[in-house]
């Protein structure tokens, strides 16, 4: 038995008796919230059912990014003008961005006939996430916002609300690069789902609240993150078990554990495969880790991948043609790797992220630094840099620390005289001290990748054995592999 859970029984006083009996009775029935929406949407497709019981088992199944159920419950119902909102918004996260007038549009027919206002509340939600799927590129209506904030303050019974318009606001706050009004709209949002018990969305929230703590604090992150987890698994979402994977690689990643986040992304992928479900944030992460690791050619494939298989999120497709470039730039193929640059600038500019702009940064220093402009590349990388501070995304951030600690080592390279001083090495000192006091592992050891380099290039076996002996240790001791790999082919290529 299903026990009774905010997530459903919240919106139990505006239901007709019949479909809060359906509802009722699944939930007496079913071993968890996935059992019960599974259930739901059975008997909406087999039995005659009240319009609200379907409503329902659409808003239900979206929380789970279900499709399939949607798409099946919209080919027997499609023309109830209530559902039409829900199933255009629902297309436009398979990638239909072309559905998103079709979201305005239907759910103003609905709020003309003048529905209860629980109903015109989810209507003006669903208008306002439309809107923010775009934003800032597109604004988001100010009017439907303040009238959706008037209409949920205007009784206690639609509080439970509240905790969606937090995460509303958290998310335009992200896409402003307003960390701390992203911060305290999710914790307002964790309190608010707390108190209504709405595990579904609480969940949601600890997974957000896991991703900007990676900046702040490991330990805390990956405590939110497992108790999304733990309560993902409670609830038998698929989807958000995937999503939960997809945060937990991008904390490997934050601690340069790149093997880990390789496997769990690989986990969310075949998971949101199965679910026939975009996977182009997994593929990016996949790509740009590869990347980072010394593997162009893997990057290189998933970041096709990502271009292909690119959903709702306008900053996905930019990035998987960047991420392109910075593979083909590895692989000595830099004409290709302009083309590409060229081709998508515009729309990094147009785009207003300033994490894309960061990204056209990074690769454009990419470039500087392959031709051996060193000036032009720290240049370039750290203004991308500086454009991730106070990011949440720290393991990108810290992906462009590297470089610029690998500019450190060429330059001091070229000097002899001044190799052995760390006065001449800021980068690669900032990125050794930040490891270190951030307990990022994997990080430590693309450090000591350096020095090893560096001390390979001047002959000096002492640091060469320092530096040898610190990362087999680090392998060891953090099952990171990817060094041991590194670290053989460097001593291989000598």
């Amino acid at each position: 038995m299903l026990d009774s859970i905010g997530t459903i029984t919240m919106y139990f006083p505006f239901l007709d008796d019949e479909s809060r009996d359906i509802m009722q009775s699944i939930m007496d029935e079913a071993e968890n919230y996935q059992d019960f929406v599974i259930r739901l949407n059975n008997q909406v497709l087999d039995e005659e059912v009240p319009d609200l019981a379907i409503y329902f088992a659409i808003h239900h199944s979206a929380l789970l990014l279900d499709m399939e159920s949607i798409e099946a419950i919209g080919k027997k119902y499609g023309k109830l003008p209530i559902l039409r909102p829900n199933l255009f918004y629902a297309s436009v996260h398979q990638g239909n961005l072309e559905d998103l007038e079709k979201v305005h549009e239907s759910a103003n027919q609905v709020l003309a006939t003048d529905p209860p206002d629980w109903l015109a509340i989810e209507m003006r939600f669903l208008k306002f996430e439309a809107d923010l799927l775009q934003y800032p590129k597109t604004l988001y209506d100010t009017n439907n916002l303040e009238k959706l904030e008037e209409l949920i303050q205007s009784s206690s019974e639609f509080e439970f609300f509240e905790n969606i318009l937090f995460d509303c606001y958290r998310e335009r706050a992200a896409r402003d690069g307003d960390l701390e009004v992203k911060i305290r709209s999710t914790n307002q949002a964790i309190r608010s789902a707390e108190n209504h018990d709405d595990l579904v969305r609480l969940a949601w929230h600890l997974r957000i609240k896991s991703d900007y703590l990676r900046s702040s604090s490991i330990i805390e992150a990956r405590d939110s993150l497992l108790r999304a987890y733990e309560v993902m698994n409670s609830l038998g979402n698929k989807a958000g078990i995937a999503s939960t994977l997809l945060y937990l690689a991008r904390l490997y990643a934050t601690r340069g554990e790149y093997d880990q986040a390789i496997k769990r992304t690989l986990e969310s992928i075949r998971i949101r495969e199965s679910m026939d479900l975009p996977r182009s944030s997994q593929a990016i992460l996949l790509s740009t880790v590869y990347i980072a690791i010394g593997d162009p050619n893997a990057g290189l494939e998933w970041a096709r991948y990502a271009e292909v298989d690119f959903d709702s999120n306008p900053s996905q497709y930019p990035r998987a043609i960047l991420n392109q470039a910075w593979s083909l730039i590895l692989l000595g193929r830099k004409t290709e790797a302009r083309v590409l640059i060229d081709t998508i600038h515009e729309d990094v500019m147009k785009s207003g992220l300033e994490v894309l702009l960061a990204w056209l940064y990074f690769v454009t220093g990419v470039i500087d630094l392959d031709e051996g402009n060193l000036d032009s590349a720290t240049s370039n990388i750290r203004n991308a840099l500086d454009l991730y501070e106070g990011k949440s995304a720290i393991e990108n951030a810290l992906i462009f620390l590297y470089y610029l600690a690998r500019i450190d080592v060429f330059q001091a390279c070229r000097k002899a005289d001044t190799v052995t001083s760390d006065g001449s090495l800021p980068w690669l000192t900032l990125l050794e001290e930040r490891a270190k006091s951030d307990d990022l592992p994997g990080i430590l050891g693309l450090s000591h990748i350096l020095r090893a380099r560096m001390a390979l290039a001047i002959n000096d076996d002492d640091s060469l054995r320092a530096s040898v002996d610190a990362i087999r240790t680090l392998s060891r001791e953090f099952n990171l592999p990817f060094l041991d790999s590194t670290l053989d082919a460097i001593l291989k290529s000598q």
